[in-house]
């Protein structure tokens, strides 16, 4: 457990039941969702490792926070149909005067 906070940055991915998301201050419930973030880390790292230490640790909220222009990638499982040997990849929104995020960016530039 020590290793998988204070050895950054490394990658995550997990799952969650019910992924949601604020817009303009309404609440929009999307349902079951897959989440993965190529680099992160973990916010107050050394507190929790001295709670996980104490034996303190129960009900402490962790937070993490991706690094050096990434970005976490949401998809939702039961929107997505793929073959099983496909890999989900992100790709460029095309929007005019808006830049893709640099994890979006990096990704396409390294298919090229």
């Amino acid at each position: 457990m020590d290793t998988l906070i204070t050895m950054f940055p490394h990658s995550i991915a997990g799952g969650m039941s019910d992924f949601g998301l604020e817009v303009l201050g309404h609440d929009i419930e999307l349902g079951p969702a897959k989440m993965s973030a190529p680099q992160v880390e973990v916010l107050n790292a050394d507190s929790h490792l001295a709670a996980i230490k104490a034996g303190t640790v129960a009900g402490r909220d962790l937070t993490l926070r991706t690094v050096d222009g990434y970005g976490f990638w949401i998809y939702l499982e039961d929107r997505f149909v793929a073959d099983p040997d496909d890999i989900v990849r992100p790709v460029s929104l095309g929007l005019p005067d808006v830049a893709d995020a640099l994890d979006v960016a990096r990704a396409l530039e390294a298919a090229s």
